[in-house]
């Protein structure tokens, strides 16, 4: 069988084909797996001398390029990250499993039981962490300099929206003929990628009612 010949010129079209597989099902997930794979671009250039397109050649063609066993492969990257800065364990298994989705997209099989004991990670600490008690939260609500920073940390606290959920929010989404009034969250711009309804408290209605009225009042310009 000929030898397919490698090329540190190459383009990582496989690289490319990934993100934009992952871009159809969410624009933000493919920014962050990106961003994790580029680290991996690097260390795969500076230990290897390779291209992501060459390394899965080498992984999947025995006949070309030096022969590289993927799980120490996924092993020394760990180390790598490690020397490089001194990252969360949470971290390194997110930029791991970022690694092993690429991986396996093109046909690169890893056995879930093997790349435990073989590429070592380091436990998760958990910590139990205790909710803010109402005062606290009545003290960073007042504490905002302006009333639209205020509606908006206060919409947060009532509703448990994400914060780019609730800066989705357009006033045609607000029914006030709704008794509470309610907020129809479009499933574009959900973390879920489902619509919900939001039940607002009567709080909140107020506030938001100000915070509208005060957007739209009456703003006079002095001419020289």
């Amino acid at each position: 069988m000929a030898s397919l010949i490698l090329t540190n010129n190459h383009t990582d079209t496989t690289l490319t084909k990934f993100i934009n597989g992952v871009k159809r099902g969410s624009k933000t997930t493919a920014d962050n797996y990106s961003r994790r794979l580029e680290s991996f671009r690097l260390f795969v250039k500076q230990k290897y001398n390779l291209t992501l397109d060459e390394l899965i050649l080498t992984l999947t063609t025995y006949s070309s390029g030096p022969k590289i066993d993927p799980y120490e492969l996924l092993s020394d990257y760990m180390d790598y990250i490690n020397e490089q800065s001194n990252i969360s364990p949470l971290t390194l298994k997110l930029k791991l499993s970022t690694v092993r989705c690429y991986l396996e997209t093109f046909d690169i099989e890893l056995s879930s039981k093997k790349l435990r004991y073989k590429v070592r990670m380091p436990r998760i600490i958990s910590e139990d962490k205790e909710p803010l008690s109402k005062a606290d939260v009545q003290t960073i609500i007042n504490a905002c300099p302006t009333l639209k920073l205020k509606t908006y940390v206060m919409f947060l606290a009532s509703t448990g929206c994400r914060a780019t959920e609730a800066l989705s929010i357009k006033g045609r989404d607000i029914n006030w003929n709704n008794n509470p009034v309610t907020i129809s969250m479009d499933g574009r711009h959900t973390k879920t990628k489902k619509s919900f309804i939001i039940f607002l408290t009567k709080e909140m209605e107020q506030q938001l009612k100000l915070w509208i009225q005060y957007k739209h009042r009456r703003r006079d310009r002095s001419y020289y």
